[in-house]
């Protein structure tokens, strides 16, 4: 058959050598294996960046990628995997540390056709060239023309890994001359296939006598030398560095005793006299009731005595129907229950299959399950159900080794692993943004056996290969569930509601609600309100409840809702594909529970992501598209209320991991409970992992989140795109309409508990033995008070932005693992907070944090370029006091410019960034170090002895006991207050209003910073050194000192100039109490030094003030000065705004202004310094 086309064949080989593993099996040497890279799920683009008219999106093509071009157009197109390392070769014989690679097989074959749209069929355009390059992971490549692309046969080298074209000289004629064959053997390059993401350049000829063709892309695929491995070079089992990851306890033994169905006394139900007898009562309408004062039993056979046109189950009160061992396919539209639904119990898991069906019906029928309608089992108060399927061992675990395509074995942790042929596993994803490239698997199980010389590792072989990689490294593991029980409970087996998202679901009203060795497959009914897979609803105290060994597949709304019901246990489950939030503790009084040892893979947003600039956030209320706006930030842990155990679980994907939303009070039904959800710190949460969450629409959740804390990002290397947004989050009902409303804006929360004398007492949220990876953020607080104890955190872009007064220690952030799809183009290891926290960091390291090889432009944020540090600087409002502070602190391969980024802005928050580095391990002067911004005039320059080190933008300066950081509000009417000016940025010269400078007897340079119109003033004191305030309008007749930060037993010496005859009246207060006192004038400046803050000075040209913080509690009361928050050794001064001095200056009449306002100064310069 003729053809008008020519066709090409290429083929990239790269030659393996066979590898001896460390457990002595040798890799097969013949075997291949191929991926489709045009199957479904992969997508592409085809672009020639210099025309952007040019641009082709090729998505789930089935058979072949193919675009058009024209005589005028370029001759040649980029094809490039928009998922990454689609063309990455399975390196099977590789392990991430060893770096092999650099000798790793690849081979990609397509077939390449042109054929003539419009023009001489006889003469197609030739194939001239075929370029591969590696991109480096870090460099994104864009969709439209960029400067960083590879023009003609060049290579961008800044954004190439590696790169190797071939010619027409390497085609063989083989068949006839419109038939050629690219055969070109790679030399081993030497670089690591997994450092980037592989693209294909194709050149060609024009056609001669057409001007219009198809370029066609066929039978593409990417493989390798071998398709299987039967070993790995090592093997990982659960490795962490610095926190404990809790073990799955086993669960119980399958060896069945006191089983229900053994209860000789059971009525079976094939016994036709019990239905003749009116015991079991059948009605026209379908429904099979099971009466009181009776126990049934109920077998397969029993199913064909029933009839096959039943859709509902009544259990009435005082009933009990027993489930026998024996396999049963029960199809059905409602079970009532009012007495006892058994099938199995704890004591006595069914080895039986047994497989519950919803038939979809969605009518509104009100019988016989009364409110709940269809589809459903309902528990009334009165009832109680237990469904147990036998189940050994761990539900899920985590990867040995790390899989590459095409494997189909994967190496799993665990001795106590027993799932069998035929079971059905997920694998999670190892990639960033698990929404938008879902590298989650579902594989069958063909074979499980012990690895040799290795009783806790076990191999388990596919049914399938995989498309994908999961990695496995010392750093973390990706998880592997399993999905498979004996029990099945479908909601919408055949298909219905999918459409509408209509499964059956499961409400418990009782406290005896027992479930384990269940598989829930699409159950849950998507907004509407209490239709879950199962549901706790109302109970109250329910400790014999819980959901165990159980899976939750493809549900469309939530996985187990906790509803106003405390104690209840949900332990080891694994949950795949969920709409909504997984786990859900409902309206905030849910207290007690324990939530552990859960894995939640692939969690759903419903609706359109919450996002949200800056602080202000986005709000969001029930529609109909999302009744529960939170379901817009889904997570797969979704906590109200802090009070309850959360143990042992693992989160991949969503909106976040574990969220803990800010409620002031319940909602819902538990609306006027008297508690303060908010308020509760956390119970216990330990041993928790996450991984693959918060990256929606450039804001983001997090890992973990309190109370929901969004963080704006996004890839550019401009400063001005990047202003980082601390977000917060509430929910709450609206008095006037009943619905729930969300904010994802700021919202501060406060926890505290009651002591052992009924003392209402502060208390710290405790997040311990926390691992995070591959997050835009890992743990995010906003509230007042948090621990972070035991925590590592790897291959994220923010390890934690914490808000309050926190303690984080023993903490491990590493910027690069040896994951190769990793995908974090830049690291900030930790970000300390603007203004008015108090963040103390100990005994923490940071790893691998290198400048990225793409080199920004010589004005980008340096925060941007993988620093272990960073700050806050978009504020001209809030700006920092003395609040941040790091101790022993550990630098492994972190080249020194990248321990800490700072940013010159134009605002207070960059002028006054300091960091107290308590033991100089930070700084590496080895004694304590106060390091401050190099905004301007020096002012962090503290003495001779600092060192400024131009890549962090900061002085770094030893701290001799005695010097401290402080803070003063200067309020000026009219000029400086926090009503005049709101303006975040300063560059406006009208809001530059003079300087504050720094002077004495060890600073022999200018030292002053910028005063603008919002107050605030923060800087070094002690050393023997003041500040003189210098304003461009003169000297106020009238101003405020509050003093926000001055540590106990230091002052700041305050000076401003006036004209000579100046008087005074000068007085203390506080605001929140009747607390005032006079400074009266001193004889000298030496009686103001000697004074209690009590006493000025006037010189004729300077008045001299100390300012202190006077015990404004009452002499019986220690200083409010001497508060401080101490941790590890360490300590932060505390913050107070309320306390003031008031000064009103009496000037000479001809040296004041023409408004009244403003004197003559007689200097514009700070004093000499101090003998």
């Amino acid at each position: 058959m003729k053809r008008s086309h020519s066709l090409f064949t290429v083929l990239l080989v790269l030659e393996i050598c066979s590898e001896v593993l460390s457990c002595g099996i040798p890799l097969p040497e013949s075997q291949h294996w191929a991926l489709p890279l045009n199957s479904p799920g992969c997508r592409w683009h085809v672009s020639n960046p210099w025309d952007s008219s040019f641009q082709v999106d090729v998505s789930n093509a089935e058979e072949e990628i193919s675009f058009l071009t024209r005589e005028w157009m370029p001759d040649f197109v980029w094809v490039i995997p928009e998922v990454e390392n689609v063309f990455n070769p399975p390196i099977n014989s590789m392990e991430s540390e060893e770096g092999l690679g650099a000798s790793a097989s690849l081979k990609v074959s397509m077939s390449i056709l042109s054929q003539i749209i419009n023009g001489d069929p006889n003469s197609p355009p030739q194939l001239e060239t075929v370029r591969f390059t590696l991109f480096n992971h870090s460099y994104v490549p864009p969709s439209r023309m960029d400067d960083a692309w590879p023009g003609s046969d060049a290579v961008a080298t800044r954004a190439v890994v590696w790169s190797q074209r071939f010619t027409k000289d390497s085609f063989s004629s083989e068949l006839n001359p419109s038939t050629s064959m690219l055969n070109v053997e790679v030399p081993r390059v030497g670089v690591d296939w997994r450092s980037g993401k592989l693209s294909i350049r194709l050149r060609w000829s024009r056609a001669p006598n057409a001007d219009q063709w198809k370029i066609i892309i066929r039978n593409a695929t990417v493989s390798s030398g071998v398709t299987t491995r039967d070993c790995a070079s090592k093997f990982f089992n659960g490795n962490s560095e610095r926190v404990t990851i809790p073990t799955m306890p086993p669960s119980p033994n399958p060896v069945q005793r006191d089983c229900p169905h053994w209860d000789a006394s059971l009525l079976s139900v094939c016994d036709l006299r019990h239905l003749n007898a009116g015991r079991i009562r059948r009605s026209p309408s379908g429904t099979i009731t099971f009466t009181s004062g009776y126990s049934f039993l109920l077998s397969n056979a029993s199913l064909s005595l029933l009839g096959d046109d039943f859709s509902h189950i009544v259990v009435e009160e005082g009933a009990r129907l027993v489930f026998d061992e024996t396999d049963l396919d029960l199809q059905l539209s409602s079970i009532a229950v009012h007495g006892a639904l058994v099938i199995g119990s704890p004591t006595c898991p069914l080895n039986a299959k047994v497989n519950i069906r919803f038939k979809g019906d969605s009518s509104p029928s009100l019988q016989p399950a009364g409110q709940f309608g269809s589809n459903v089992i309902a528990v009334s108060s009165t009832g109680s159900i237990d469904i147990h399927g036998a189940y050994a061992g761990r539900t899920w675990s985590r990867l040995a080794a790390t899989s590459f395509p095409g494997d189909n074995i994967i190496f799993v942790q665990g001795d106590d692993i027993f799932w069998s042929e035929g079971d059905e596993l997920i694998i999670a994803t190892s990639v960033y943004e698990d929404f938008f490239n879902d590298h989650n698997e579902v594989r069958r199980i063909t074979a499980v056996s012990q690895v040799e010389g290795s009783d806790k590792i076990r191999k388990i072989q596919l049914d399938q290969v995989l498309r994908f990689p999961h990695y496995a490294g010392t750093e973390y593991q990706t998880e592997v569930g399993h999905l498979t029980r004996r029990i099945k409970i479908d909601g919408d087996p055949f298909g219905h509601g999918s459409a509408e998202k209509l499964g059956a679901h499961i409400i418990v009203m009782s406290p005896n609600g027992r479930f384990s060795g269940v598989e829930f497959i699409r159950m849950g009914q998507r907004n509407k309100m209490g239709r879950y897979p199962a549901h706790f609803h109302l109970v109250g105290d329910a400790p014999s409840a819980f959901v165990a060994y159980s899976t939750f597949r493809d549900c469309y709304y939530r996985c187990v809702s906790i509803h106003a019901t405390h104690h209840v246990e949900l332990t080891a489950n694994v949950a795949f594909n969920i709409d909504g939030s997984c786990f859900y503790l409902e309206e905030g009084v849910e207290e007690n529970n324990t939530i552990s040892f859960n894995l939640v893979v692939k969690v759903n947003n419903i609706g359109k992501p919450m996002a949200g600039y800056v602080q202000a956030g986005e709000y969001a209320e029930s529609d109909a598209t999302t009744l529960i706006p939170v379901d817009r930030a889904a997570a797969g842990f979704y906590i109200t209320n802090a009070w309850n155990t959360i143990l042992g679980n693992a989160a991949s994907g969503g909106w976040a991991g574990f969220s803990l939303p800010a409620l002031a009070k319940p909602v819902g039904f538990s609306a006027n409970v008297s508690v303060s959800p908010e308020q509760r710190p956390t119970l216990k949460f330990e041993g928790n992992t996450c991984h693959s969450s918060g990256y929606f629409f450039y804001v983001d959740g997090a890992c973990i989140c309190a109370a929901f804390f969004l963080l704006e990002f996004r890839l550019q290397y401009r400063s001005d795109l990047f202003s980082p947004a601390d977000v917060g989050g509430r929910l709450w009902t609206d008095p006037t309409t009943g619905k729930l409303k969300y904010h994802s804006g700021r919202n501060a929360r406060s926890t505290a508990k009651l002591s052992a004398d009924g003392v209402l007492v502060d208390e710290w949220m405790l997040f311990s033995n926390t691992k995070v990876w591959l997050s835009q953020l890992g743990i995010s607080h906003w509230g007042h008070r948090a621990t972070v104890l035991d925590y590592e955190a790897h291959d994220i872009v923010r390890s934690a932005q914490l808000f309050g007064e926190v303690w984080i220690d023993n903490v491990l952030v590493n910027q690069l693992t040896s994951n190769p799809i990793r995908s974090i183009p830049v690291s900030q290891g930790f970000q300390f907070y603007d203004t008015l926290v108090k963040t103390i960091v100990s005994n923490i390291e940071f790893r691998n944090f290198q400048p990225q090889s793409v080199v920004p432009s010589a004005d980008a944020d340096p925060r941007w370029d993988n620093r272990c540090v960073v700050t806050m600087t978009h504020s001209d409002i809030y700006k920092p006091q003395g609040i941040s502070l790091i101790r022993n602190t550990t630098f492994t391969n972190v080249a020194h410019s990248q321990k800490l980024g700072h940013t010159i802005a134009e605002t207070g928050s960059s002028r006054y960034f300091n960091l107290l580095d308590w033991d100089g391990s930070f700084s590496g002067t080895g004694t304590r170090t106060i390091i401050g911004s190099s905004s301007d005039g020096d002012w962090w320059r503290l003495n001779s002895d600092c060192t400024k080190e131009s890549a962090w933008n900061a002085w770094v300066c030893p701290a001799p006991a005695g010097v401290e950081i402080s803070m003063l509000n200067i309020h000026v009417p009219g000029l400086i207050n926090a009503e005049t000016c709101c303006e975040y940025y300063s560059t406006d010269p009208v809001n530059m209003v003079g300087f504050m400078h720094r002077f004495g007897r060890y600073i022999r340079w200018p030292s002053k910073t910028v005063i603008t119109r919002n107050p605030g003033v923060s800087g070094a004191i002690g050393d023997r050194s003041g500040w003189f305030l210098n304003l461009n309008s003169g000297s106020p007749v009238e101003f405020r000192i509050y003093t926000v930060q001055i540590p106990n037993k230091t002052h700041v010496l305050f000076t401003i100039s006036y004209p000579a005859g100046t008087t005074f009246r000068i007085g203390t207060r506080y605001l929140y109490n009747s607390y005032s006192s006079d400074v009266t004038l001193a004889a000298n400046l030496q009686q103001v030094l000697a004074s209690d803050g009590n006493k000025y000075f006037f010189d004729g040209q300077y008045l001299w003030l100390k300012v202190v913080v006077q015990n404004y509690f009452g002499a019986d009361q220690p200083n409010p000065s001497t508060r401080s928050f101490e941790r590890a050794g360490a300590a932060l001064w505390a913050t107070d705004s309320g306390y003031w001095y008031r000064i009103e200056a009496i000037c000479p009449p001809e040296s004041i202004d023409q408004t009244g306002k403003w004197c003559q100064p007689s200097s514009t310069d700070p004093p000499s310094f101090l003998s």
